[in-house]
């Protein structure tokens, strides 16, 4: 960095702290201002005649320069405070935005997809946090509960309810009465049903934070990053506006797809959504109608978990979706046969642990 002799010592700090912002380096240009005001303090010599004079009438500078006007000493303050906010606010406000959230690359993450009958429920643990996708059906909220209870879980960070369905939000009410809860995430989607009402009066004398997150919104859940994928637009069914999320924990990732059907899938298919993971949660109970041969092949998982109650009369998971599961040669865990499975992960390797066998 090149200074011309000549320059005053205010002009040399200016010429300085122009180079530093061209240059962007916040780190240093701070540091740098506050010498910057000193020299200001002590030198107003480029300051015009006409704000010297009218900073003081009966006094005169020495010579050498004397004290600082008032009018300097201020004019000094607020430069500073100015360049203060304007290089740093911008760095301090992206560390609470969402948009601003960096990948996580080391930690780790232990999801255990309950066992809770036709329906869904994870549990994810991380970085000593608790977050909770779904709570199965209204019949299973006692063993919901008593599984929370077995793994040391007393309050939930996040809970997050994909869509109005029975299956999927029935066991909440009796959840949030229970236990405590930060804040929930659902999508802009509503039912007149009786137990979507009982859900959002649970919500409301809890006092719990809801929010409706837009595709692309992300946000730190202990040692991962959560982003949302859909729903990409409100339709009339509510299978199509589940709320889908891509966990990642350092160099894996986990693809919780709720009751998501075709349509939903090609709207991730046509905006060319990221959809990578190791682990795929199979949307809807491994439905006919959803997972198809494409999606499979973006996801590309290391295994698929299928959520669904022995003997269902939904036929769960369909012989038609179990075949394109083998056809890629994905391994396929069921609540179903093997009960409760949990997966972890330490950022780098995946393992898997199932409360049963599963019957030959």
């Amino acid at each position: 960095m090149h200074f011309d002799p000549s320059m005053t010592a205010a002009q040399d700090s200016v010429f300085r702290c122009k180079r530093l912002c061209r240059e962007g380096s916040e780190g240093e240009l701070v540091p740098f201002l506050a010498i910057f005001s000193g020299l200001w303090y002590h030198s107003n010599t480029s300051l015009p005649k006409e704000a010297l004079s009218m900073a003081s009438h009966s006094k005169k500078r020495g010579k050498q320069g004397g004290k600082a006007t008032p009018l300097a000493t201020l004019f000094a303050l607020v430069f500073f405070l100015a360049a203060l906010i304007y290089y740093e606010a911008p760095q301090l406000l992206d560390q609470f935005s969402p948009q601003a959230v960096q990948p996580v690359t080391e930690g780790g993450l232990t999801v255990h997809f309950l066992d809770v009958g036709q329906g869904d429920s994870a549990l994810l643990l991380s970085g000593g946090e608790a977050m909770l996708i779904d709570g199965g059906p209204r019949s299973a909220s006692e063993e919901l509960l008593a599984d929370l209870e077995r793994l040391g879980v007393t309050q939930l960070d996040y809970l997050v309810a994909t869509h109005p369905h029975e299956d999927h939000i029935g066991g909440l009410p009796q959840l949030v009465e229970t236990l405590s809860v930060e804040q929930c995430w659902m999508p802009d989607d509503v039912s007149d049903s009786r137990i979507y009402e009982d859900f959002l009066l649970a919500l409301d004398e809890g006092d719990v934070s809801v929010t409706v997150p837009e595709a692309g919104d992300s946000f730190r859940f202990g040692d991962c990053t959560v982003t949302v994928l859909a729903p990409i637009q409100i339709s009339e069914d509510h299978n199509n506006n589940s709320l889908v999320l891509r966990v990642v924990c350092g160099e894996t990732s986990f693809l919780f797809t709720g009751d998501m059907e075709e349509d939903e899938e090609e709207d991730l298919l046509s905006a060319r959504t990221d959809l990578s993971a190791d682990v795929l949660k199979v949307a809807h109970h491994g439905s006919a109608y959803t997972s198809s041969t494409r999606f499979l092949q973006l996801v590309e998982p290391e295994l698929a978990v299928i959520s669904c109650g022995e003997g269902n009369s939904y036929g769960h998971p369909h012989g038609e979706l179990v075949q394109r599961l083998e056809y890629l040669e994905i391994p396929i865990y069921r609540t179903d046969l093997q009960g409760e499975i949990t997966v972890s992960s330490d950022g780098k390797e995946i393992s898997v642990s199932t409360e049963r066998e599963a019957a030959e």
